[in-house]
């Protein structure tokens, strides 16, 4: 809990001032976004693949940075562009379905190791709806209804993603593992929760 309080916190200074801060908003929005995002998703890319023959966590902390970087540098630009208003009341809201999403999959007694394939092939559907929605039918009110659904989805992950690292099912560091799928969930309604 340590760890996510670290990533939330974090993250919710760099929106904040990405929204409020002028000298920070102007920066944000005349930064290059699609080059530099692109730079580190790509490094974080090439070292998850070379992690996957070279392993050890010191690979992996690499990689969780590197997306922890490019993820708030999405965040910072949706917000630099946002109303502040929105900005907040989204933030806000992601950090209470996450705390209390955090707190019953600590507490929660099914083992919900089972919910893995289903959250994964809900959310594949979500995003595929939502890609047909953005090209094809661009509906607004199907894309307030695919949010809706993804913040749901988001909300099941997060007590998935603590209960089962609680329960000591990871891959090399159940602390650092799960600190981070709730901080990626997060995010995700955080995103969800501005349209």
């Amino acid at each position: 809990y340590r760890g996510v309080a670290l990533l939330l916190g974090a993250s919710a200074l760099l929106v904040t001032a990405a929204t409020f801060a002028p000298h920070l908003n102007a920066a944000v929005k005349g930064t290059p976004f699609v080059v530099s995002a692109g730079a580190i998703y790509g490094a974080g890319f090439l070292l998850s693949v070379a992690s996957a023959f070279v392993g050890g966590a010191i690979t992996q902390k690499t990689v969780f940075a590197l997306l922890f970087v490019g993820i708030n540098m999405l965040l910072m630009l949706l917000s630099a562009y946002g109303t502040a208003n929105v900005v907040i009341s989204s933030l806000v809201t992601a950090m209470v379905i996450i705390a209390a999403a955090s707190y019953l999959g600590g507490r929660i007694s099914t083992d919900t190791r089972n919910w893995g394939p289903l959250l994964v092939g809900g959310l594949l559907l979500v995003l595929l709806a939502e890609l047909l929605n953005a090209f094809v039918f661009q509906a607004k009110p199907a894309e307030v209804a695919l949010s809706t659904v993804a913040i749901v989805l988001f909300t099941a992950f997060t007590v998935y993603d603590v209960d089962t690292r609680s329960r000591g099912y990871c891959r090399f560091n159940c602390c650092l593992e799960g600190a981070f799928e709730v901080w990626i969930n997060f995010a995700s309604i955080f995103l969800r929760a501005q349209d």
